[in-house]
């Protein structure tokens, strides 16, 4: 005998973010070899590491190291403890390199601080609160330092606090924007959740009051295959068993059956399944009548019909 189907719904928050995560990794990684290959082999973007040529390829070559060793934080099942804590550690360590690398090729009037953006968009969609806000602070905060230290230290001419400004604009921008999405598509997730908990209960009392009807019910496909069947089926088919599925319907209920397919306006005769059994009553009726495939089949106990209408007439 079937049970009903579950309804799962995989809302599990902590697996979302780790995909997440996961695709954030291969991204940075990829992006730190991509920032030293250029420096190394690409002579055309000279601006790569021109204050600091120095502290560029350094931090390039730590940015490389730090990420493959986050790619590789799985041989590190302690670290799952604190997931939420190195989430936010590594997306703020990015934003400090990023910066740093920034700094060492000229600030951002390079354009360089610009790839801040994607740590603090990653940080939003993975924590979507509060923290996301700090974030785009940090890297509002740390964009303007690294401008002050290189006019400190260079003395140079232009100003260029304003392109530090919009950049953090930017930052705040994209982080609100990301959490309010974030926030409408969680509050999606948990209709869902509620939507699925409320249909999976009432499957669930559905099931139990047809396990315990006393009419037999028994779905078959239309060429007379026992898909599904109740408790009270399986009394009135009791021989026909096989472990816990029917081989097959009985002879009498499947030439029932025929005759209605020719004529859904058919109803049957009260019959018999064998000499020792009670008499039957059997009707029919499509589960989904615009598909006309599987057939509900009812069984009732004719004997306990007759005796109860004959009670009610005298």
């Amino acid at each position: 005998m079937l049970a009903p189907g579950a309804v799962s719904i995989d809302d599990d928050r902590r697996l979302q973010n780790n995909q997440i995560f996961n695709i954030y990794g291969l991204y940075r990684l990829l992006l730190s070899l991509i920032l030293l290959i250029s420096y190394i082999f690409t002579s055309d973007l000279s601006f790569l590491g021109s204050i600091d040529p120095n502290l560029y390829f350094r931090t390039s070559i730590f940015y490389i190291f730090f990420n493959a060793l986050i790619i590789f934080r799985g041989f590190f099942p302690q670290l799952k403890k604190y997931e939420n804590l190195l989430f936010l550690a590594v997306t703020i360590t990015d934003i400090i390199l990023l910066i740093i690398i920034s700094y060492a090729s000229g600030g951002v009037s390079t354009g360089m601080a610009h790839l801040i953006i994607v740590p603090i968009s990653a940080g939003s969609i993975l924590f979507q609160n509060r923290m996301a806000t700090f974030l785009a602070a940090v890297g509002t905060l740390a964009a303007f330092y690294s401008e002050f230290y290189l006019n400190f230290t260079l003395d140079r001419s232009d100003d260029l606090y304003v392109q530090a400004g919009l950049l953090g604009l930017t930052l705040f921008a994209v982080s609100l924007i990301l959490q309010y999405l974030g926030g409408k598509i969680l509050q999606n997730e948990l209709l869902a959740k509620r939507q699925a908990e409320d249909l999976k209960s009432l499957e669930e009392m559905n099931f139990q009051v047809i396990q315990r009807m006393r009419t037999g019910i028994i779905v078959v496909n239309s060429g007379g295959g026992i898909l599904n069947s109740n408790n009270s089926a399986v009394k009135f088919l009791s021989e026909y068993l096989s472990g816990e599925n029917f081989l097959e319907l009985p002879e009498q209920l499947i030439k029932q059956l025929k005759l209605w397919q020719s004529d859904n306006n058919y109803q049957s005769s009260p019959f018999k399944f064998n000499d020792s059994s009670p008499e039957v009553l059997a009707s029919f009726s499509y589960l989904q009548p615009e598909k006309k495939s599987n057939v509900l089949i009812f069984l009732e106990d004719y004997s306990k019909l007759s005796s109860g209408y004959s009670f009610l007439h005298a």
